[in-house]
């Protein structure tokens, strides 16, 4: 949003090569990967279900309450029980459940992309 990135402007299409932060975070890919796999395989039908096991209680319902602001992503899934892993957040205990679950790629986002983690932590 403009408001972070004021010099940022609205277009259809970036180059990636734009941003010297993509190629670090495809280089981490396979930990990324990895990461989320484990799990969905750890989590299985309890990604659906928010609360319970640790692997379970890290996806959050899109748009939902560990937001203070953008809340109404939801409204961009308009149907199905959409969910994510917050790493940084306005609800620091979601974002401690994601990140003692993915610790690579939290730490790569901390490494590589370290300015979107006060913008998540706003609620943004």
């Amino acid at each position: 949003p403009a408001s972070f990135l004021g010099e940022l402007a609205s277009r259809p299409y970036w180059d990636p090569g734009d941003f010297p932060w993509v190629r670090a975070l495809e280089q981490g890919f396979g930990e990324i990967r990895a990461e989320t796999e484990a799990l969905l395989a750890a989590s299985g039908d309890g990604a659906r279900a928010v609360g319970g096991r640790d692997d379970a209680a890290c996806w959050e319902p899109v748009g939902g309450e560990h937001r203070s602001s953008g809340r109404s992503d939801g409204d961009a899934v308009l149907s199905g029980d959409w969910r994510e892993v917050v790493l940084y957040g306005f609800d620091e205990e979601a974002g401690r459940r994601g990140r003692r679950r993915c610790p690579a790629t939290a730490a790569l986002v901390r490494r590589v992309v370290p300015e979107v983690i006060p913008m998540a932590e706003a609620g943004a």
